[in-house]
């Protein structure tokens, strides 16, 4: 992640938090990684455009709504999204319009609901969890007819 973040500034952007681990008691080499901001990201940055999975927010400034779902859309990814609107009809309406497997309007992904589908799009995860989506992408049905008592046929 933090080679993310370092190549990203690298590339023009600018650091404004973060950018580095969490200094841990009894650990000497600490994992963690400091909630980190970027501005002035492009979406051809590697903070933007590679799945992380870390606290960095690259920051990608947009002039309305439809280059912000262009700018959303023109990455291989789209496991998980948010949309933050102040009408939430609107932040509807944006979020059905982006290619991710989930969205979320004025909430973020770590909300998701164990007992709800869960899944990506393009190059993010293997389908879709806890629905028939991976089970029937890797097994073939087959139809098994069984009669357990003797049947009469009308010819």
């Amino acid at each position: 992640m933090l080679e993310y973040v370092d190549e990203t500034i690298e590339a023009g952007a600018t650091l404004e938090t973060g950018g580095s681990t969490v200094s841990l008691e009894d650990v000497d080499d600490s994992l963690v990684v400091a909630p980190t901001v970027l501005s002035d990201v492009t979406n051809e940055m590697s903070a933007a455009c590679f799945e992380h999975f870390g606290p960095i927010a690259p920051v990608i400034p947009f002039s309305n709504i439809d280059e912000a779902v262009e700018l959303a859309n023109s990455t291989e990814y789209g496991l998980s999204g948010s949309v933050h609107a102040g009408n939430v009809a609107a932040g509807k309406a944006i979020a059905e319009r982006l290619d991710t497997g989930m969205v979320h309007i004025n909430d973020q992904p770590v909300n998701d609901e164990a007992h709800i589908s869960f899944g990506g799009t393009g190059a993010s995860g293997i389908g879709g969890y806890n629905t028939t989506d991976f089970l029937n992408e890797v097994t073939e049905t087959k139809w098994i007819s069984m009669q357990h008592e003797q049947r009469e046929y009308p010819f």
